[in-house]
């Protein structure tokens, strides 16, 4: 699956966390993709499925999950 780490990578798409820019979270056999936006979230699940269909695994749909978070907004402590 380093592989598959790889290509998601060499994507360079990139979603900032803090101080960390990062596309995938890895635990077990569980992945988590992270995009700053929708076109971009399809373009790593794409290369997932196809790492997945090149590599005869299959991707479990019932356990997919898709999230969206908001940008947090910065108030200036003043007003």
């Amino acid at each position: 699956m380093d592989d598959l780490g790889q290509i998601l990578r060499e994507l360079k798409i990139d979603c900032q966390m803090g101080k960390v820019m990062t596309n995938n979270f890895w635990y077990a056999y569980d992945i988590c993709l992270l995009a700053s936006s929708i076109r971009a979230a399809q373009k790593l699940m794409d290369a997932c499925y196809d790492y997945a269909n090149s590599h005869d695994m299959k991707l479990n749909p019932t356990k997919t999950v898709c999230m969206l978070f908001e940008k947090k907004k910065m108030y200036n402590k003043e007003t």
